[in-house]
């Protein structure tokens, strides 16, 4: 029997184990600047029957809310968020104007590997680059589930890149906070290590090594530079210059969610529900409403 976890924002399992580096497993919805088109994903699990292990798959749904039309399909390349020590997810989903493609961020958790809970392979040798733990950092897909592009993460760095990068549990640390923004003030973790243009059409990361990356990478004798910016076109799926000038205000990357940082007494990652449209938006903190 088939079991289906669906929610406009997909809540899942709490962080068992918390420590320094589970956060609140999660796979958000969105939909394009003007609402009209939006995806909403679902966790797909098919119990185990007799000599077959359970399994699960990731489905999208495309709607447009204007003429009700839809399609849906399957997400590659994420875990189940069932768990997030063993198996968690941290991702975004970002819908184009026109509704014509969206694009799926899941930067540092591990993609799903055959066998599953491999470990990752020595990051100093060529093989690493391909390992298919590292693919699917991002995905854009036509609304009618063929994939445009898919960006891994040997897109995002260089050669001396993986020279510091730091792998621990089911996560890759390749990526910087923003000023302001740390992976435990942020509402979602995943919102302290990106910025998104208002119209969703454009995403900004900085590549650059976390505290304990620049610590384990120092005790190798190596010194990991300053962060720098690394841009890509979420329709196109096509790395851009970031110093390039940007006339149009609404293909300029931002804090990618309105309102204001965890702060005490106001709750915490777990309890946080976005909203389709975060960068105007604001989420709350609270149980989901009925």
């Amino acid at each position: 029997m088939t079991r289906t976890l669906t929610a406009a924002v997909l809540i899942l399992a709490p962080a068992v184990g918390r420590a320094g580096h589970s956060r609140h497993p999660y796979l958000d919805a969105g939909q394009s600047a003007d609402g009209r088109f939006a995806v909403t994903p679902e966790l797909v699990e098919e119990p185990a029957a007799g000599k077959k292990p359970a399994a699960y798959h990731w489905k999208y749904t495309w709607k447009d809310t204007k003429s009700g039309a839809t399609h849906a399909g399957k997400l590659e390349g994420l875990r189940s968020g069932t768990n997030g020590v063993f198996d968690p997810v941290h991702g975004h989903v970002f819908v184009a104007p026109g509704g014509e493609t969206f694009a799926v961020w899941n930067p540092n958790v591990l993609a799903p590997t055959n066998p599953t809970g491999a470990k990752w392979p020595d990051l100093t040798t060529p093989e690493a680059r391909t390992w298919e733990g590292f693919s699917h950092r991002l995905t854009v897909y036509k609304k009618t589930g063929e994939v445009v592009s898919r960006l891994e993460l040997k897109d995002f760095l260089t050669d001396d890149d993986w020279k510091w990068l730091f792998c621990y549990g089911r996560q890759a640390y390749w990526q910087a906070s923003y000023p302001g923004l740390t992976r435990d003030n942020a509402p979602r973790v995943g919102y302290a290590l990106y910025q998104v243009s208002p119209d969703y059409t454009v995403l900004e990361t900085l590549v650059g090594a976390t505290d304990e990356a620049a610590r384990k990478a120092k005790e190798n004798g190596v010194t990991p530079p300053a962060p720098r910016a690394v841009r890509v076109d979420l329709v196109t799926g096509k790395l851009l210059d970031p110093a390039a000038k940007v006339a149009d205000p609404q293909k300029v990357p931002g804090r990618p969610f309105a309102g204001d940082v965890i702060a005490g007494g106001r709750g915490n990652q777990k309890d946080y529900v976005p909203s389709l449209d975060p960068v105007r938006v604001a989420g709350r903190f609270g149980p989901p409403k009925p």
